[in-house]
C-alpha cells in the first residue's frame, strides 16, 4: 500500500498555497478553496505546523487543518438541493404576532433608509435576485 504524501514546507500567495512535499513535488491549489485562510492575517496563514508524519498542516491560531490528501482531490462539492424540500414559510404567515409584522417593519426601514439616502445624497446598495445593485434615490423620490 502506497503512503501517503508528506509535506515539509508551506507557502502561499495572493492566488494559491503550495505545500512541498518530501519526496520533491510541489501541490498548488487555489487560496479561494480555503477561504479561512483567505481571510487570516500573514502572520496567522504563515503559523503552521505539520501534523500526523507531514500528511496533515494545522495552522494553530485559525484551528483550521487540512490534509496534503485533500489538496490532491480537490474541494468537496456542496450536495445538490433536493428538489423535494419545501420552500420555508413567510415569516408573516406564522402564528407568532411579532413575526407577523416583521414585513411591515422591514418596509417601513426601507423606506427610511430611500430617505435618508436621498437626504444625504448617499447611494443605496442592494440585492435583488442574486444581483448587487447601486443606485442613488433623487430626494423627489425618497418621500414617496
Amino acid at each position: 500500500m502506497p503512503s501517503l504524501p508528506a509535506g515539509k514546507c508551506v507557502r502561499f500567495d495572493a492566488d494559491f498555497l503550495h505545500v512541498d512535499l518530501a519526496d520533491g513535488r510541489v501541490i498548488s491549489t487555489p487560496m479561494r478553496w480555503y477561504p479561512e485562510l483567505r481571510a487570516a492575517s500573514v502572520a496567522d496563514v504563515s503559523n503552521y505546523k505539520f501534523i500526523c508524519d507531514g500528511t496533515g498542516i494545522e495552522w494553530p491560531k485559525l484551528d483550521y487543518h487540512l490534509s496534503v490528501e485533500s489538496m490532491l482531490v480537490g474541494p468537496t462539492p456542496l450536495p445538490a438541493q433536493s428538489s423535494k424540500r419545501q420552500p420555508p414559510l413567510p415569516v408573516s404567515n406564522l402564528p407568532d404576532a411579532d413575526m407577523q409584522a416583521v414585513p411591515a417593519a422591514l418596509a417601513r426601514a426601507a423606506q427610511r433608509a430611500r430617505e435618508l439616502a436621498a437626504r444625504t445624497g448617499t447611494p443605496m446598495i442592494y440585492v435583488e435576485n442574486g444581483k448587487l445593485i447601486e443606485e442613488m434615490v433623487p430626494a423627489s423620490e425618497a418621500g414617496q
